[in-house]
C-alpha cells in the first residue's frame, strides 16, 4: 500500500487539475451551463444547434446557470 499511494498521487492531481465543463444533464435532454457561451461550446464540440430554454420548461429544478437544449 505504501508503494501505491506514491505511484498514484500523480494520477489524483492531474485529475484536480483537468478543467471541469460545468454543464450538468438535468433531465429529459435539458442541460444547465453557468453561462450562455459555456452553453453553446457544449453543443457546439458535436455539431449540435442550441436552443436557450427558460425556467418554466424545467420548473423542478432550482438555481443559477441557464437552462438549454442540444436540438
Amino acid at each position: 500500500m505504501r508503494r501505491l499511494l506514491p505511484a498514484l498521487l500523480p494520477f489524483v492531481i492531474a485529475g484536480c487539475a483537468t478543467p471541469q465543463t460545468g454543464v450538468l444533464r438535468l433531465n429529459d435532454g435539458i442541460f444547465r451551463a453557468s453561462s450562455q457561451q459555456e452553453a453553446e461550446a457544449y453543443c457546439r464540440k458535436d455539431g449540435n444547434p442550441i436552443r436557450f430554454l427558460q425556467q418554466a420548461d424545467a420548473p423542478t429544478t432550482p438555481g443559477s446557470g441557464v437552462l438549454f437544449r442540444c436540438d
